[in-house]
């Protein structure tokens, strides 16, 4: 810090209160105005991040189970691992969600950082996923992953399909059999495959 003992007269505290006393001009004594930033270099963030990533490894989920051994139940707590997110990173850093955004749209310094830590925590969790240790479907969402099929007509507009009840489709399938146009064996397979 900056001896800037010459700028201010510091007046001190109340001795009965501990309130400061009228004039108290300690504030100038900071060298910038504002908080400060949390990571000043980007080897700072890294290091960060990188215990983030141990403390997920070293604190797994646990899943209680029941064993059958004997004739003898058990619950047994089975160790599962966390997936990683940006909103876990970021609490564990002490930061807001949205302070990680700016530090992503404005501080060219971290950018290398956190693309590197957005792309491991993509990797963790894909991985973890498509080896069936995460819930597929929720980490898909999560990661912007989506099967898409569009149905399109001749003219290559997508053709709007509207949603078919069970009953509705046991009355069509009705008035095929009806109409012959539908063998018993495949209706009776069609109700299989509801």
């Amino acid at each position: 810090m900056n001896d800037l003992s010459d700028t201010f007269e510091p007046a001190g505290r109340e001795d009965s209160t501990g309130r400061f006393l009228p004039g108290n001009d300690f504030w100038k004594a900071r060298s910038s105005a504002g908080r400060n930033p949390t990571f000043t270099r980007p080897d700072q963030l890294e290091a960060a991040c990188h215990e983030y990533f141990g403390w997920n490894d070293d604190h797994p989920l646990y899943e209680t189970k029941l064993v059958t051994h004997q004739g003898h139940v058990t619950q047994v707590a089975v160790p599962k691992p966390r997936a990683m997110t940006l909103a876990g990173l970021c609490n564990f850093l002490s930061i807001a969600r949205s302070t990680w955004n700016e530090w992503r749209a404005s501080r060219p310094d971290l950018s290398e950082v956190i693309e590197r830590v957005e792309q491991v925590i993509w990797q963790q969790k894909y991985e973890g996923a498509a080896a069936n240790l995460f819930n597929s479907n929720i980490i898909a969402r999560e990661l912007g992953l989506s099967e898409k099929n569009e149905i399109t007509g001749q003219d290559g507009a997508p053709i709007k399909v509207e949603p078919v009840s069970r009953l509705e489709i046991a009355r069509r399938v009705a008035q095929l059999l009806e109409a012959g146009m539908l063998e018993k064996e495949a209706a009776d397979d069609l109700g299989h495959e509801r």
